[in-house]
């Protein structure tokens, strides 16, 4: 479960704060009574009598270039980074130069679940295209480690009672494992030394299954378009996953019978041995009933783009029902009736189909979702941009005098809130 992300000086981004924290003060009359959820609240193991409040979804609008897909790259940069380390992933803003002394990345996050208790993070980056200049994480306020410029100046993994890994140890595995020979760091401790040393903190294996169960998706289509890559593969398409998607695309209203798998060769090129080579793929099958009665079974890309689009995105929701799971989509409503579209989101803001306390971060621009109150003001970001500002988000309970009851969609075409384009300009 995400609370806070930080991004400076990303692409469009010169500064911005994202808060992904219940903003409306007190809880709401009868909340616990609602069959919707006002808030995803956890209590973490350091702030037992104080209740960490964050939202189940956050939609964020605006105009086109305004930046929306900018604070998904963002998300999935640092995912890279903490996967692969920092090169390639360097991407300034332009039209302010003055900012080229890095990017920093700072997340703010939940980690753990029932049996383990919750513990809240906070992993800040801070690098430019060739080095990490610095690089902190905290636990519950405590911090584990930092690094600046090349050395390790505080670190508390070799406090963990657990083992008996020396202070000085640490500092030699950092030397070795995140440095070059002339002391720049270039791969990030989070996750470069959990991977070879997985014992060296107790804490570290909840850390790395959490960001696991953090999600990117660039947009809707995605999906469709690595099917037949090893995570589509390997993880999505598990019998569970496609079964229970099957079940309910049915409930949907949608001409199928059946959802299946079938194991096929697909062909293949090695860019290693320079040769093309066949591989077993799963290929998913929908079954309609024919005029005569019998079944006819169709390749899921026989079907429209919106069906393969539904279909898969039912199987990563099927897929990431650990607790504190997040997924982020940039335009989820891309190519979705919005019908569907309310039915994908309503899952997260619904007690009985969210139990687990999962988080959707989405952008769209379909309207839809902001009429009849099925968007809190905490809940709803608008996306902006200014030559000197870079890319701004306000949401709607930052704004004075905005309230639940309000149509969000009435006044946010009326451009009330900002975020809409100057269709003047654009038809004279």
């Amino acid at each position: 479960m995400i609370t806070r992300f930080h991004i400076k000086n990303f692409r469009s981004i010169v500064d911005l704060e994202l808060d992904f924290r219940y903003g409306e003060g007190k809880a709401p009359n009868g909340f616990n009574k609602d069959p919707r959820i006002a808030f995803l609240e956890t209590h973490t193991q350091k702030h037992q009598n104080k209740a960490l409040r964050a939202v189940p979804v956050m939609a964020y609008y605006g105009i086109n270039s305004g930046g929306k897909t900018t604070i998904f790259k963002a998300f999935a940069t640092l995912k890279r980074i903490l996967l692969n380390g920092i090169a390639g992933q360097y991407q300034p803003n332009k039209l302010h130069r003055e900012l080229d002394e890095g990017t920093t990345l700072e997340l703010e996050w939940i980690i753990g679940n029932t049996q383990t208790n919750y513990f809240l993070c906070q992993y800040t980056i801070h690098y430019t295209s060739e080095v990490i200049i610095s690089e902190s994480f905290e636990l519950d306020g405590s911090t584990l480690f930092r690094t600046s410029n090349g050395v390790l100046k505080e670190e508390r993994l070799s406090a963990d009672e657990n083992l008996v890994y020396t202070a000085d140890k640490v500092s030699e595995i950092y030397r070795t494992a995140c440095t070059t020979s002339n002391n720049c760091q270039v791969r990030p401790i989070l996750s470069t030394i959990p991977r070879q040393f997985p014992g060296l903190h107790s804490h570290l294996p909840l850390v790395e299954d959490s960001l696991s169960n953090i999600l990117i998706i660039p947009d809707a289509t995605f999906l469709a378009r690595m099917m037949y890559s090893p995570y589509m593969q390997d993880t999505l398409l598990n019998d569970h996953a496609v079964e229970n998607a099957g079940k309910m695309i049915r409930k949907m209203d949608i001409d199928i019978e059946r959802v299946y798998t079938k194991l096929e060769k697909h062909p293949r090129y090695n860019p290693i041995t320079e040769q093309d080579e066949t591989i077993d793929v799963k290929q998913v099958y929908m079954e309609h009933r024919r005029q005569d009665g019998l079944m006819e079974s169709f390749r899921i890309h026989e079907e429209s783009k919106g069906t393969q689009i539904l279909f898969l995105l039912l199987c990563a929701l099927e897929n990431m029902q650990s607790d504190h799971a997040v997924f982020l989509i940039d335009e989820l409503d891309n190519a979705l009736h919005p019908h569907l579209l309310r039915e994908i989101v309503g899952r997260f803001t619904s007690k009985e189909h969210n139990p687990n306390c999962s988080q959707l971060i989405f952008s769209a621009h379909n309207t839809d979702l902001l009429d009849g109150q099925r968007l809190r003001t905490s809940e709803v970001g608008i996306v902006s941009k200014t030559r000197s500002k870079g890319t701004m988000v306000e949401r709607l309970c930052d704004l004075e005098g905005v309230r639940n009851v309000d149509n969000f969609r009435k006044d946010y075409l009326n451009g009330e809130y900002s975020g809409i384009p100057y269709i003047a300009t654009i038809c004279p």
